[in-house]
């Protein structure tokens, strides 16, 4: 069964309703941040929820937008883009056990 339209904003709305609920209750924008790319999962999620969610992407690129008007709508998208890119990257391990196993340094010549 496809949603419907309706079905659709309002799920985006709880979405974001749910979004903004955690966005309050860490105080402040530095804690955001260290919630992002401390967490893989968090990380995903905002990246996944721009994609699958054109309300919710277009009301980022229109508040983006709004403190930058000389920007326009594909260089707005593409700052938001590469913006959660270095979240994403930053919420990745240091090192994976594999590249821990095989260390440079550990490396004989």
């Amino acid at each position: 069964m496809s949603e419907t339209k309706g079905e659709m904003l309002v799920n985006g709305m709880d979405k974001i309703k749910e979004g903004l609920e955690m966005i309050s209750g860490l105080g402040d924008r530095q804690e955001l941040i260290k919630t992002l790319v401390g967490s893989q999962a968090a990380a995903n999620r905002l990246k996944d929820l721009l994609k699958s969610n054109t309300i919710f992407e277009n009301m980022v690129i229109s508040m983006v937008a709004s403190r930058n008007s000389r920007l326009n709508a594909e260089t707005t998208r593409k700052v938001i883009t590469d913006f959660l890119d270095v979240l994403f990257d930053l919420s990745q391990p240091y090192r994976t056990e594999k590249e821990e196993e095989i260390a440079p340094w550990d490396k004989e010549e």
